[in-house]
């Protein structure tokens, strides 16, 4: 019996890596379920892109419909189940591995009720990463328009290349980009999905200029240069701003880890000693204010050393 937790917690751990591995592949096919969906919108409407309002209430809470709606950010498709039982499988994975730690029954539920938002935790800070990336690579986007223009190609043919050429973190929006247009979308609206789908003022600029060029005309290699020029050097004043904000990013991270730092060393080497931390209702309440102070002294330093 005394095995039976370890077998339990391997087991949850295995579900979580297949259930990962699994949407990492139908990432790969969600594009194609997103033209699908575009072309019975556009056979029940006749107008591509635009649903149908309806009064229908969603059966499922909100905390799905946001997990669902990060999900498709990240362009995997996943059910409300498939989201259900994922939360669940994590928050069991929590529950033994603190359980198994601590042999505390109420710190094992209290922690394990929080594997329960890990799953959505993850994908927002991939969507973030996703999005740092764009923001990068964007410029060279830019640039690379351009230059395509100035040698005589269309705008489509420049963010068919785009597509082609750049790394997956822009290539991958701009493949979505390029196939709503080839599938009947007007590009004026295939461009303003775009900038839903990346909420940038740089992206927002670079559609608004697509957008009223195509209406009056214009140079477009010169729009799109100019736009590339005011983006890498925002880069390049933001990247100095970050090289004199870094000491003082570093001093807060030190300083935040330290507290968990000691507290594990401690546990590590007198287990006994520390277990009424985690397992009396004065030791419970103690590790919340010093969970509260940590957020504030983080929040506080943040403040600092952020520059607008």
């Amino acid at each position: 019996m005394f095995i039976l937790p370890y077998a339990m917690l391997v087991v949850s751990l295995f579900f979580i890596g297949f259930a990962v591995y699994g949407l990492a592949v139908n990432r790969q096919g969600s594009l194609r379920a997103r033209l699908h969906n575009l072309q019975t919108i556009r056979e029940t409407t006749g107008k591509p892109g635009r649903r149908k309002k309806t009064d229908k209430k969603n059966i499922y809470e909100k905390f799905l419909r946001e997990n669902i709606r990060i999900f498709n950010k990240l362009y995997i498709n996943i059910r409300p189940q498939e989201i259900i039982l994922l939360d669940t499988v994590c928050a069991w994975a929590v529950f033994l591995l603190v359980y198994l730690l601590l042999k505390n029954i109420f710190s094992a539920l209290l922690l394990g009720l929080s594997g329960i938002g890990l799953p959505y935790l993850v994908c927002l800070r991939l969507l973030k990463n996703k999005r740092k990336s764009f923001e990068r690579l964007f410029g060279d986007a830019l640039v690379l328009i351009a230059n395509v223009l100035k040698s005589g190609f269309s705008l489509k043919q420049a963010l068919q290349i785009v597509a082609e050429e750049m790394p997956p973190a822009v290539a991958e929006e701009f493949t979505v980009l390029n196939q709503e247009i080839n599938f009947g979308l007007d590009l004026s609206e295939a461009m303003s999905n775009l900038a839903e789908r990346i909420p940038n003022e740089h992206v927002r600029l670079f559609v608004t200029a697509v957008n009223i060029q195509n209406e009056v005309g214009g140079s477009m290699s010169e729009i799109i240069g100019k736009i590339s020029e005011t983006i890498q050097k925002k880069q390049e004043m933001q990247g100095d701003l970050k090289a004199l904000t870094s000491q003082g990013k570093t001093s807060g991270f030190i300083v935040g880890l330290l507290p968990f730092g000691i507290c594990g060393m401690i546990f590590l080497m007198n287990p006994d000693y520390m277990r009424p931390l985690f397992s009396t209702p004065v030791g419970m309440m103690m590790i919340a204010a010093a969970v509260v102070l940590e957020i504030m002294a983080a929040l506080t330093i943040k403040a600092i050393i952020t520059v607008e």
